[in-house]
């Protein structure tokens, strides 16, 4: 049984689907530059053989345009997502974006 599920929607008629059980990885793009956002499981440090599942959201260059500006690294968790965005912005570790 796979740990992440993904679904994308666009032009065509179908939704398609991934599974991923280390980790998911999507890219959206546009001509400016694309956002990158990534699942994936790491060690939790406070549960020996434990692993977390963490969230990664990124700008990232796209066809020679855009820039790589990481916006959030950290656990999948609304509890900490609702208390790390203030306003329109999101934080990563303390660095309003």
């Amino acid at each position: 049984m796979s740990r992440f599920y993904g679904t994308l929607e666009g032009a065509g008629s179908t939704e398609s689907t991934r599974t991923g059980h280390d980790h998911l990885e999507a890219h959206v793009a546009s001509w400016q530059g694309a956002v990158r956002v990534c699942l994936f499981k790491s060690p939790d440090k406070s549960v020996p053989d434990a692993e977390r599942d963490t969230l990664r959201i990124e700008f990232v260059p796209w066809q020679g345009h855009g820039v790589s500006k990481l916006l959030y690294l950290g656990p999948v968790d609304p509890a900490v997502l609702e208390t790390q965005t203030p306003g329109n912005g999101v934080l990563v570790r303390g660095y309003h974006a």
